[in-house]
């Protein structure tokens, strides 16, 4: 027996616009959380593109608030032409966290302002402890290449990360980065 069925027979109201249920199909209705996270207007994104010249570095700040509103992040790149390095550290320390990066919510109807800040040429005096290391475009036919952990990381609070992208002296590049995330505050 469907469920429209069995609300039915109990007695019980069914509104199909407030259920989760579809009123035609009678199918449940789901989106995954990382997609209900737009809805709720907190999750929020920064891309932009630049030229890496050869042997060049691009240092990118990650700064988590001190408070129980979490990071969960993605972090994709692909580069165009030569091979680059790419090296997340986590606990930098920043005597100077270099120029904010403009943050869109992804819900452009939502008011809600991002908690976690984002910075390019920050002055580093302490990289950190790495986290993890990539390095793209280095197959013999691969002009380029493509990273990202389609799992997020779910950044420590009232911490700063470090994105580090070289190119290891092979020739220019042009690298196209998205940091992608939500914010929610930790129920526990």
């Amino acid at each position: 027996m469907s469920l429209f069925r069995n609300l039915f027979l109990s007695g019980t109201v069914y509104d199909a616009t407030k259920s989760g249920i579809d009123s035609v199909t009678e199918s449940q209705i789901v989106i995954d959380n990382s997609h209900h996270e737009i809805h709720d207007g907190v999750r929020f994104f920064h891309q932009e593109s630049y030229p890496l010249v050869k042997s060049g570095t691009v240092d990118h700040l990650i700064v988590t608030p001190d408070t129980s509103n979490w990071c969960h992040m993605v972090i994709g790149i692909n580069n165009t032409l030569a091979s680059i390095e790419v090296i997340l550290y986590e606990d930098t320390v920043a005597s100077a966290n270099g120029t904010e990066d403009a943050v869109f919510n992804r819900n452009r109807n939502s008011a809600t302002v991002n908690t976690t800040l984002l910075f390019t040429a920050p002055t580093i005096t302490d990289v950190g402890v790495r986290l993890t290391e990539n390095v793209l475009g280095t197959g013999k036919n691969t002009p380029g290449g493509e990273a990202s952990d389609s799992e997020e990381i779910m950044l420590k609070q009232n911490t700063k990360y470090l994105l580090r992208i070289s190119e290891p002296g092979i020739a220019n590049t042009q690298v196209n980065l998205t940091f992608d995330w939500y914010e929610h505050i930790n129920k526990n």
